[in-house]
């Protein structure tokens, strides 16, 4: 799973100023690297049975 450094998270606030911005990018990118993954595993385990 991904959750952005804390460099990243800081810039995003910066950039935006706002927390909801930020709490939403860093739910974005979980739900985004959880779903790839997902999909990914489901993929190869197809491919390798």
């Amino acid at each position: 799973l991904f959750i952005p450094c804390m460099a990243t998270v800081v810039t995003v606030y910066k950039e935006t100023n706002s927390w909801k911005w930020t709490i939403f990018n860093i739910v974005f990118l979980l739900v985004i690297s959880t779903i790839g993954g997902i999909v990914t595993y489901q993929i190869a385990n197809i491919f390798l049975t």
